[in-house]
């Protein structure tokens, strides 16, 4: 808003402060209160998102039923696998193959010059497609981390804030971070970060050949 407003409206410092602080706060009772309703059914009103791409989730919701299916069999945390195939299950085991091969798949196209100036010069070096891998096990002992931070805080937070609702705001509920969903559904999870790197690649694919208005996605 503190960019945005000035250049776009031409706002000075009072009207930029005024009409921020307005949008946001509808940005942030509505968005997160949409995410609650559309949620309420498995997420059984525990939280809600309150996240920078509510609008985006909100879409993609309802996009979605387009794609999906209502068959509780067709969820993701349901799928039959072959028998070498069950450990799988696990999002940390399949981070762990994934992220890796994602890694040196984007290395590849930006180059072994590009990369290896990264991953350092010189005698103490390390070979570019080695340092890859390194990072897409860091990236997973990351999101393991992160996981696990996330029921901590889960279990925290949510019974310290129904003491609040009930005294002050009765009915309401604590909106987190976009990673609070996650243990919902891991293998969703899963393929819906998937899907957004494939999803992220084609778009910047297509930005950068056919831009819009002359500008590319950075």
């Amino acid at each position: 808003m503190n960019v945005t407003l000035p250049v776009v409206l031409h706002t000075g410092a009072f009207w930029t402060v005024t009409v921020g602080t307005i949008l946001n706060a509808l940005y942030y009772t509505y968005s997160p209160a949409i995410p609650r309703v559309i949620s309420r059914p498995w997420m059984h009103d525990v939280s809600t998102l309150g996240f920078m791409d509510q609008v985006g989730s909100i879409l993609a919701h309802f996009i979605g039923k387009w794609f999906g299916s209502s068959d509780p069999n067709q969820d993701a945390d349901n799928m039959k696998l072959p028998k070498w195939a069950s450990m799988f299950r696990d999002n940390t085991i399949v981070l762990f193959f994934l992220m890796p091969i994602i890694f040196v798949g984007i290395g590849i196209a930006v180059g072994k010059a590009g990369i290896q100036s990264l991953a350092g010069t010189g005698t103490g070096a390390v070979n570019w497609i080695l340092w890859l891998i390194l990072q897409g096990f860091t990236f997973t002992a990351g999101i393991v981390v992160l996981l696990a931070g996330v029921r901590m805080f889960i279990g925290s937070i949510v019974p310290a804030f129904k003491g609040i609702s009930d005294k002050f705001l009765p009915g309401a509920i604590p909106a987190l971070d976009a990673p609070t969903i996650f243990p919902y559904s891991p293998m969703g999870g899963m393929f819906g970060f998937l899907g957004s790197t494939v999803g992220c690649i084609i778009v910047t694919f297509f930005d950068n050949h056919f831009p819009l208005s002359g500008y590319c996605l950075p």
